[in-house]
């Protein structure tokens, strides 16, 4: 992932990392995230799918979040694109 960040970052563009949770009650990726979070100084947004996923309210199907679902992921990512564009 540290090759792709970088091929982003050298073509100029800002890189935000989401933080996706793998796996129900651990999540080994998390410090991952934050480990290339540090090491790129990228932006991040950690367990931007919380409660989104197991309220069938926000899902258009069994996986995909409906339009209340992507605006909530929105909310949350908002602020840290606020905060880069400032």
């Amino acid at each position: 992932m540290g090759k792709i960040i970088n091929n982003i970052q050298n073509r100029g563009a800002v890189v935000v990392l989401l933080g996706v949770r793998g796996g129900l009650l651990t999540d080994k990726f998390d410090s991952e995230f934050e480990k290339l979070t540090n090491k790129y100084h990228t932006a991040y947004v950690s367990n931007v799918l919380s409660g989104l996923l197991t309220n069938p309210e926000y899902k258009s199907d069994a996986i995909h979040p409906n339009d209340i679902g992507y605006s909530i992921i929105s909310d949350r990512i908002y602020p840290v694109l606020l905060k880069l564009l400032k």
